[in-house]
Order: structure tokens, then sequence, then C-alpha cells
């Protein structure tokens, strides 16, 4: 029987914490498999249990691999972290403690990971990213096939709420409205994939084109071109502006801060080239354009991106500097965004720190000749620029692989 010492205990139980991590968030899709397997839902059952399996797992990681803290800013948030519980639960202010949770808890409890090997931790990720893809795919397929060119009838309502409940632990909550999303765009499928989550799904699914796109450049394959037409597919299909908008972004910064030649200037070009092509040609693009549209002509939705007025009043001013550590956001102020609402929450000082732990990884990348070095920064800016969008980032299943 091996030790709590002995490393290969220790490396074990690392690897083991590491994979159910990553894939984490296929918790839905073992949920649906049990629960049509047997014409029940389990959903209630399977998913808390798959919960409490990866948490047990990552203390006993923490116990056999310790933990770490690079720099002293990691001990500094660390500490802030049990403030900001102890106002969460002095106000019972649920969300300030999920969000605390998420923002100063998980990179420590995950810490550990560090001594994973990098090949190893990129075969993971591109396992997860893959399997993501192929699923997405095969879910748009059933759920629109007439895009396809396919001759059978998509699902009813019934299948859909089926579907979904099976994927999510909250059968009673209405399983249509965390699948579709009909604002502006028909009677059309917006899917949640297999988290039952309209907002989380798309910032994985930018994330996902990201880590392809960049893969490719880096590492011109087959596989990875072809993965990398699908998931941008998908990212368009999802018709998320925001995760449409990150992806388009972080591209932009690859090709100018990073690969900075010939071939970046003219695939930037091309790919702004396609843009209007696709807006004329693709009726899912126009959607995505028109929604836009429709969104900027709406005074309050504009207000609850754009308008900052409020945070330039004398009277915010120390919230915005030392943090309002509460869940509530300043009285007329914007509710939408998440890199505000974090500021206001913690406190630009705190803030600070947290973004430029979470966007530490981008300061190599210039001086990276590895494509493992190159593809997560920009996965993680990716989900950053997310952050633009309340709930989608800040969300368990994109903040594990953040």
């Amino acid at each position: 029987m091996l030790d709590m010492t002995d490393n290969r205990f220790s490396s074990l139980v690392l690897y083991m914490t590491f994979c159910l991590i990553v894939f984490y968030p296929f918790k839905g899709v073992i949920s649906f498999m049990w629960s049509s397997l047997f014409g029940v839902n389990l959903s209630v059952i399977v998913i808390p249990f798959l919960f409490i399996i990866m948490s047990c797992f990552v203390l006993l990681n923490l116990i056999a691999n310790y933990l770490y803290f690079p720099r002293r800013t990691d001990i500094v948030l660390f500490v802030f972290g049990f403030v900001g519980v102890a106002f969460a639960l002095f106000k019972a202010d649920n969300v300030l403690l999920y969000n605390t949770l998420l923002l100063f808890f998980l990179p420590v409890l995950f810490s550990p990971m560090q001594k994973i090997d990098e090949a190893f931790f990129y075969k993971a990720v591109f396992l997860f990213f893959t399997i993501s893809t192929i699923y997405l795919l095969a879910e748009n397929i059933v759920l629109h096939p007439a895009r396809f060119g396919l001759s059978f009838k998509a699902p009813n309502y019934e299948l859909l709420c089926n579907y979904t409940n099976f994927l999510v632990s909250s059968p009673d909550y209405n399983a249509l409205l965390n699948l579709d999303d009909i604002r502006h765009t028909g009677l059309t499928n917006r899917t949640g994939g297999y988290l039952g989550n309209i907002l989380a799904m798309p910032v994985l699914i930018s994330m996902a084109a990201t880590f392809f796109y960049v893969s490719s450049r880096e590492k011109l394959t087959v596989v990875h071109f072809v993965l990398t037409l699908i998931s941008v597919f998908l990212l368009i299909s999802c018709r998320s502006t925001t995760a449409i908008i990150a992806f388009i972004l972080t591209i932009i910064f690859y090709e100018f801060y990073t690969r900075r030649n010939f071939t970046s200037i003219f695939v930037s070009t091309l790919i702004i080239l396609m843009i209007p092509i696709l807006l004329y040609f693709s009726d899912t693009a126009f959607r995505v354009y028109d929604r836009l549209l429709e969104n900027l002509k709406n005074p309050q939705y504009v207000a609850q991106f754009f308008d900052y007025r409020v945070l330039l009043k004398p009277e915010n001013y120390l919230y915005l500097i030392f943090g309002r550590w509460s869940s509530q956001r300043l009285p007329g102020g914007s509710s939408h965004v998440d890199l505000v609402n974090i500021v206001v929450a913690y406190g630009g000082i705190i803030s600070y720190m947290l973004y430029k732990r979470i966007l530490f990884p981008l300061s190599s990348l210039r001086i990276a000749g590895d494509i493992r070095q190159r593809a997560y920064p920009l996965v993680i800016l990716t989900a950053v620029i997310c952050l633009f969008h309340n709930s989608m980032t800040l969300n368990i299943n994109v903040m594990m692989l953040v």
C-alpha cells in the first residue's frame, strides 16, 4: 500500500484531480446519458455526486501535493478572499460568496497543477475542446437539421425541455429558457450546450475557437484547421455577440502582437474582409448583426453596458478604491459588465491584482517559443474579455478552466 509521502501516490492523485477538473463541465453529458438510459431525470443525483467527488479529490490533492504561492500577490489575494467570505456570510450575500470563491480561492486550490507535465496538460485541454466541439456540432445538427440540408424534424418543445432537464440539476426550472434565447431571432434555438446555459457555453466555444486557431497557426495540421472551422461556425451559431467579439479581438491581438509579420497582416485583413461576406451570405451571421443593432437601439440595454457616469460621482470614489464588498451594484450603475462589477465589489486595488494575476501569462507571450505557451494565455484572454457580459465568465465551469 502506498504511503501518503510516496511520490507515486502524490502524482496519481495530482493527475486524477487534474482530469476531473478539466473534464468537470461534461457532468451534464454524464447526467444526460444516465437519465436517458433509465428514462428518469437523475441530474439531481448525478451532478451533485460528481461535484462532491471532484471536491474530495481537490482536497486530497492539497494534502498530497501542498499549496503554492508563487508570488506575494497570491498570498495577499488569498487573505482578502477570507475578507470577502466574511462579508458575504455577514450580509448573507450568496453572489458575493460565489464570486469570491471563484476569483480568490480557485487559483490556490488548483496551485498544485503547476506540477503537471506540459505535454499532458496540452493533450488534456486539446481533448476537452475537441470533444466539446464534436458534441456541439452534433447537437446543432439535431436542433437545426434544415441548416445542414437534412429532412428530419427538429425536437419539439417537450423533448427540448427533457433534454435540458437531464443536463442540469434543476428540474423545476423552465428548461426552454435555459436552452433557447428568442430575442430578435424568431423561434430558432440558441443552444446552451452540455452546460444547459446560454451564457456560459458561448465562452467555452469562444475559448475553443481561440485554442484551435492559435494551434493551427503555430502548428498547421489538417486536424487543427478543421477543428478551427467547426468551432468558429459553432461560435457564430451560438449568436453571442460578446463571445464572438472576444474571439475576434483575441485573434487580432495575437496576430499583431505575437506574430507581427506579413502573414499576420494578410490573415487579419482576410478576417476583416470575411465579416461583410458572412453578413451577406450567412443568415446566422446576419441575425447576430441584426440583434446587435436591435440591442444598441434599446436605451435601457445600452445603459446597462455603456453608462458609467455613476462611477464618476464623488460619493462612489471610495467604493472604486477600497470596494463595496457586496454584490449589489452602485445605484444607477452598470449591471451587465463584470469587469466593472468586480471593481465595485472588491475595489480598484484588489481588482488590479486580480486582473494582473489572471493575465500574467500574457507577459511571456512574445518570447514563448512553444505552441502550449502561446495557446493558453490567449484562451484566458478570450475568457477575460467575456467578463464584459454579466454571468458569462464568472461561472464555475469556465473559471475552473481559466
